[in-house]
């Protein structure tokens, strides 16, 4: 529902590739509403208030939805919040220690030695499909014109958000850091 949205840009992408005619719908905290909006295929985005659960349920239902892919391994509301969709099938991960996997149909081990991006296509690989795709975003969507440099540019997520909001150890000078690792290169803050 509302993780590290980047590396769902690679699932968004097989998603589509294989059910071209499905409606593909994302779901985000407000927090990462344009993240979101970044991912390539889905044919909506909608912000979910998840710190008030009966309202995000409404909208959940609201969407009559086949399958719900949760791909949260930790968050216990993105777990119940599944449960209460009213999703004919839900899938998420069984995350050690969490006891989330009771909240689900389908629940697909998570497991801390494989990077997140092979969580994720362990779980929607459920559904039959081959995941490969690699993370692409469309930038350009939600960025006004000229803001995206026509040279390679690296993009910094700074901050934690959702749950991990109050998590900024270490990030306040993170932005000094960065511009001293490209020396001679132009940086920009957005």
């Amino acid at each position: 529902m509302r993780r590290r949205h980047i590396l769902l840009a690679a699932i968004v992408t097989d998603l589509r590739q294989s059910f071209p005619d499905a409606e593909l719908i994302t779901f985000s905290g407000p927090d990462n509403a344009v993240a979101a909006a970044l991912l390539a295929g889905a044919d909506l985005n909608v912000p979910l208030p998840v710190n008030h659960p009966l309202k995000a349920v409404q909208i959940l239902r609201r969407h009559k939805l086949e399958v719900l892919l949760d791909f949260g391994a930790w968050p216990r509301i993105d777990a119940l919040l599944s449960a209460a969709s009213g999703a004919r099938c839900t899938v998420g991960f069984r995350t050690k220690g969490e006891h989330r996997q009771f909240c689900y149909d389908i629940a697909v081990p998570h497991s801390r030695e494989l990077h997140e991006l092979d969580n994720y296509r362990r779980l929607a690989s459920v559904l039959g499909l081959r995941t490969q795709a690699q993370p692409r975003l469309q930038a350009q969507a939600v960025l006004r014109k000229g803001v995206v440099p026509a040279e390679p540019y690296v993009v910094l997520h700074l901050f934690a958000g959702g749950t991990e909001v109050t998590c900024e150890s270490g990030t306040r000078n993170a932005g000094e850091r960065s511009r001293e690792s490209f020396p001679g290169g132009g940086t920009q803050s957005c």
